[in-house]
């Protein structure tokens, strides 16, 4: 639950499973829909420095992805039919001079895919636990793009626990606390910005 009222009740929905429905496939019309979000997101310049990577199971591209899967992430994220990378060009285009703004960038659009990915019925995990330079490399990916994160994508399994291990199964299960907004947002560093209060 929300300590407030959220007017995109999108963003409260939004988890990020372990478990996806092996079965379910993710149309073409469904990525174009989802990706389609994340490329009007805000960025420095109008940079738009994101670019991803998307391989479907049973495709070189789904198996170098899988391949570079760290830590606990081949467990769960293997059940997903879209595996991809967030990637992000190093330089603006105008000028190429170095963009410090790029993951920034690249992480906004990808919460825009995120929340796209909830309003179509899918479910998206992104993941920090992947070799992504590794598997950017093996799919030519050129210098100059900075390899950020993985993702898996697809329709949530409707029994978890008969798709990944019970621990795993449990976690999804379990509610995703977050930091009070006023621990969060700030005037001076520290000082609670916004009063505690209902919404009007």
């Amino acid at each position: 639950m929300t300590d407030y009222d959220v007017l995109l009740r999108l963003a409260r929905q939004r988890r990020s499973p372990y478990a996806f429905d092996a079965d379910a496939e993710v149309s073409d019309d469904a990525l174009r829909r989802v990706f389609e979000v994340a490329r009007w997101a805000p960025s420095s310049y109008n940079e738009q420095p994101w670019r991803y990577l998307v391989g479907r199971r049973e495709t070189p591209e789904y198996d170098a992805i899988a391949n570079a899967l760290q830590g606990r992430n081949p467990e769960w994220a293997r059940t997903a039919p879209v595996l991809g990378l967030v990637l992000a060009a190093e330089t603006f285009a105008r000028g190429g001079q170095p963009n410090p703004h790029r993951r920034f960038d690249a992480g906004a659009a990808s919460y825009g895919l995120a929340l796209a990915a909830e309003a179509a019925g899918l479910g998206l995990h992104l993941m920090a636990g992947v070799d992504a330079a590794a598997a950017a490399q093996r799919l030519g990916v050129p210098t100059g793009v900075d390899a950020v994160a993985g993702f898996a994508l697809g329709v949530r399994a409707a029994d978890p626990a008969a798709v990944v291990p019970d621990d795993l199964a449990e976690r999804a299960r379990q509610p995703k606390p977050r930091r009070p907004l006023a621990e969060t947002v700030f005037g001076a560093w520290g000082v609670p910005a916004l009063p505690l209060g209902e919404v009007a």
